[in-house]
Order: C-alpha cells, then sequence, then structure tokens
C-alpha cells in the first residue's frame, strides 16, 4: 500500500472508471430510524437520534477501500466506517461543534446551524482511507490529507459505513465507496 504521508498524489479529478466505485442511493434499507427525506431540492438520508443506518463497504475484509460522505449531524453523532470512528463532539462554543477521531487527539471546528428544526453540525466533505489489512487509517478533509495512519478500532467487527445519529439525529447527503481514491491519481502506488 502507498503512504499517504509521503505525498498525496497529482492534483486534480481521480479518473474512477465505473466499475472501481458506487454511489450509494442512500435508501433507509429496512432501518428502524432511517428515512429518505427532501431538503432545498437535495435527497438526504436522515437517520434519527440514537438510531444507526449501515450499509457494507466495497471489496473483502483486507481490501484498501475509500469513503467519501457528507454529513449534517448533532453533537454525538458517530460515524464508524471499519472500525475508523469519527464523532461530532461539543465545541465548547456557541454555534460550534468540533469533528473529532477517536483514539487520536485530531479535532476539527465545525459550525453548527439550523438544518430542519435542528442545531446540526454542518460536516465538510470527509474522505477516508481504511487500509485494512495495516490497521489503519486516513482522514481527509475535503481534498487536504489531515492525518494518517489512525489505528483501527481494536473492537472493529464489521466491514461497514455505519452512521448514528446524535440526539437531535444526523442527515448524510451523499456517500461514494471507491476502490481508488476519489480525490486525485495516487503516484506512490
Amino acid at each position: 500500500t502507498s503512504d499517504p504521508a509521503k505525498g498525496a498524489g497529482k492534483r486534480g479529478p481521480s479518473r474512477l472508471t465505473p466499475a472501481k466505485y458506487a454511489s450509494d442511493r442512500l435508501q433507509p434499507g429496512g432501518e428502524a430510524g432511517a428515512k429518505s427525506i427532501v431538503r432545498d431540492e437535495l435527497k438526504l438520508l436522515a437517520v434519527e437520534g440514537g438510531k444507526i443506518w449501515k450499509r457494507p463497504l466495497r471489496g473483502a475484509g483486507h481490501d484498501v477501500t475509500f469513503v467519501s460522505f457528507l454529513v449534517f449531524g448533532s453533537e454525538n453523532t458517530v460515524i464508524d466506517i471499519g472500525g475508523a470512528r469519527l464523532r461530532i463532539a461539543s465545541a465548547g462554543k456557541p454555534g460550534y461543534a468540533r469533528l473529532v477521531t477517536e483514539g487520536s487527539g485530531f479535532s476539527y471546528l465545525v459550525k453548527t446551524e439550523q438544518h430542519g428544526g435542528s442545531m446540526l453540525a454542518t460536516l465538510p466533505v470527509v474522505t477516508v482511507r481504511l487500509d485494512p489489512a495495516a490497521g489503519v487509517w486516513d482522514l481527509y478533509l475535503f481534498e487536504r490529507l489531515v492525518a494518517a495512519n489512525l489505528p483501527v478500532a481494536a473492537d472493529a467487527k464489521e466491514r461497514s459505513f455505519a452512521l448514528q445519529g446524535g440526539p437531535l439525529g444526523a442527515w448524510l447527503c451523499g456517500l461514494l465507496l471507491s476502490d481508488d481514491n476519489p480525490l486525485y491519481v495516487d503516484e506512490n502506488t
């Protein structure tokens, strides 16, 4: 596998072939507490507080995979990508929350805004590179690598994307699952 800390690769659109990625249709799939909604002409998946929506990741258990998504979530919303865990935490400052990685000291300040009557943190576009064979993951915000080689949670059991809504719920606005880096061509491989 490549070492993302040694270089991000060539910037510019990655040329993913249709066989190398899937854009999730954001269907509730029978999960209790998940429903499709439309806000400002955007189709979203809404997950109620305390409820979990899951979908399997691409590839076999040891394959490197990339997951890109956009989430609006209340405090204590948890996003688990095969043991790569992110949480929306209090920032201790009105109008803000923090996106934190569990198991490391990384945090990123984000604004909270009214969405559908609830104060939700508006996350940037997040991409996670999960390398289960090496037991590590990398975090990109927008197109920037912000944390590399974070340990996969020791109690990771499922190879899935799971969104657990905080007390006021969470919205998933887009989910892209890819075998290759969707941000740019990786020249380290």
